[in-house]
């Protein structure tokens, strides 16, 4: 019986590892969003995109300050020769 049930997990587990299955897709237990508030999630992948829990694409947006996270010249300063950073 052991020996059986092994097999069938074997089996099963090989199906899942055909080329061209998307493992994400059939592991992931389904529920309903329907009546669930924005953003949707939880989020995942799959390929280049992330979903939502709709499955639909989701793009994030954000901005990027420079030299924000860390000590280094005020922006704009690169330009400046080393010389007249010194100077100052």
């Amino acid at each position: 019986m052991k020996l059986l049930g092994m097999a069938s997990i074997a089996g099963l587990a090989s199906s899942y590892a055909m080329p061209g299955t998307d493992l994400s897709q059939s592991l992931v237990p389904k529920r309903d969003v329907s009546d669930a508030g924005w953003p949707y999630g939880p989020f995942r992948t799959m390929g280049r995109d992330i979903l939502n829990a709709r499955g639909e694409a989701v793009t994030f947006a954000g901005v990027n300050w420079p030299g924000s996270g860390e000590t280094m010249i005020p922006e704009g300063l690169e330009w400046a020769s080393v010389d007249d950073i010194m100077d100052q």
